[in-house]
């Protein structure tokens, strides 16, 4: 009898951890909802809630492009600065009237060069991800501040193209629609196209990749082309939200970003980033922040308070997978 009392408690403490291991975080913004909407009305209201969907769609398909480089175990620091790079050169096409399709496309071109410069620095000349993209991203910050002098611009910064990060398709927020679909096109390539098996294994063993046949260089490269990519279409989507192009535009989302992504490894697959578990990741960092600016939490608490939060989270999670070791 006591061994079969002592089976069910370490069933029923097996089962626990199993929870709190692949459902954490969602536990985690569960909790920090009901935190908010009890501290102040305001948090449930619907243009609230909208203006949290809005705003996590940048920092959403930002942690997506990451997550592909994080995938293949290297990092990417120059997220931030390629989008307001790439913000900046929209905005800048826009305001000598260029049509909107080729200043959109001409913007996403500078996270393609971006990403095939940083993969040229790791992937080709070996230099460590973490030099080699803090340095690009020093760079593109540079360029983006010198071209425009430090001044935003708003010319030409109109509808059509503010429909992109204003508009609506029925009651969903456009910059929404647009995760959604960068989302669903991530999923279907990492979970049912080679691409996405070669890039895990790429990731868990290269050497055991390359013997079996795979070009690991190439998926490298493609990995921070994407992150490029993707950063470079949050930075146009929050020129068209905002109505300006900045220089200083996704600067502030280095901490969030990896913080997306670091919180979704505790969804779906285990340790592992995933794009599922980013953008669970990058909405739960949105959540913190409307609800800190809501309660006006002074700007350097919140940024204690968000890193706090991952701290413990991620903390948890670790000590839940040595207990269950």
């Amino acid at each position: 009898m006591i061994v079969d009392g002592s089976t069910r408690k370490d069933k029923g403490q097996r089962a626990i951890v199993d929870i709190l291991e692949n459902y954490g975080t969602i536990l985690g913004l569960v909790i920090i909802c009901a935190v908010f909407s009890f501290m102040t009305p305001a948090f449930l209201t619907r243009d609230n809630l909208l203006a949290i969907v809005a705003q996590s769609s940048a920092i959403g398909i930002i942690s997506i492009g990451l997550t592909f480089v994080m995938i293949t175990e290297k990092t990417d620091m120059s997220f931030g600065s390629c989008c307001g790079l790439s913000g900046m050169t929209t905005a800048f096409l826009l305001s000598r009237h260029l049509h909107p399709v080729p200043a959109i496309l001409l913007g996403l071109c500078v996270g393609l060069i971006i990403g095939l410069v940083n993969s040229w620095l790791v992937v080709h000349l070996r230099i460590q991800s973490v030099v080699a993209t803090i340095s690009t991203q020093a760079i593109a910050f540079g360029l983006a501040y010198l071209y425009s002098g430090g001044v935003d611009i708003h010319d030409g910064v109109e509808a059509p193209f503010t429909l992109l990060g204003k508009g609506f398709v029925g009651p969903v927020p456009m910059p929404a629609v647009l995760l959604l679909v960068i989302l669903a096109g991530a999923i279907f390539f990492m979970n049912y196209t080679r691409f996405g098996r070669y890039l895990y294994a790429v990731g868990g063993n290269p050497i055991a990749a390359k013997f079996s046949g795979i070009r690991v260089q190439s998926y490298e490269v493609l990995a921070y082309v994407i992150c490029g990519v993707l950063a470079s279409a949050a930075g146009i989507l929050m020129v068209a939200r905002l109505g300006y192009g900045a220089a200083y535009t996704g600067q502030g989302y280095l901490l969030d970003g990896f913080a997306s992504v670091y919180l979704g490894c505790t969804i779906l697959k285990r340790g592992k980033p995933n794009v599922v578990g980013s953008v669970v990741g990058a909405l739960f960092m949105m959540i913190l922040n409307n609800g800190f600016q809501l309660l006006n939490v002074d700007f350097v608490m919140q940024i204690l308070a968000k890193g706090a939060a991952l701290l413990l989270i991620v903390t948890t999670h670790s000590l839940l997978a040595l207990k269950k070791d």
